[in-house]
């Protein structure tokens, strides 16, 4: 499953190949900066790099970031697809994709504060 690659702000992501991360670090500056497409480049830098997990979880962010339900359901595609990735991984990849549940109706799980939209 690759080996880590250190991204521009020095932070290890696990990847196959350095131009993956390149990729990935130039997508999110164009979140950052309002400036750009983030989503094509986030597709171009797992198209580049399918080993770069932190490139897949950046792509279910985005579909998430317009709350629609489509958006919702491709974001758990991808996120499932990781499921049985396995393997170490360190920095800004660090993350348990299987944790990652739509939102539905009902109450909030225990546990979880209360926000004002959660009726």
């Amino acid at each position: 499953m690759g080996r880590p690659f250190t991204d521009r702000w020095g932070v290890p992501v696990q990847a196959a190949s350095e131009r993956g991360v390149v990729l990935l670090d130039e997508a999110i500056e164009a979140l950052v900066a309002l400036a750009g497409d983030p989503v094509a480049g986030a597709e171009e830098a797992v198209a580049a790099d399918d080993e770069l997990v932190l490139g897949h979880i950046y792509r279910a962010y985005l579909l998430l970031y317009g709350m629609s339900a489509h958006g919702v359901a491709s974001a758990g595609g991808i996120l499932k697809g990781l499921e049985g990735a396995g393997g170490p991984v360190g920095g800004r990849a660090s993350v348990r994709p299987c944790t990652f549940r739509p939102p539905g109706p009902g109450p909030p799980a225990s546990g979880r504060r209360r926000r004002a939209h959660d009726r």
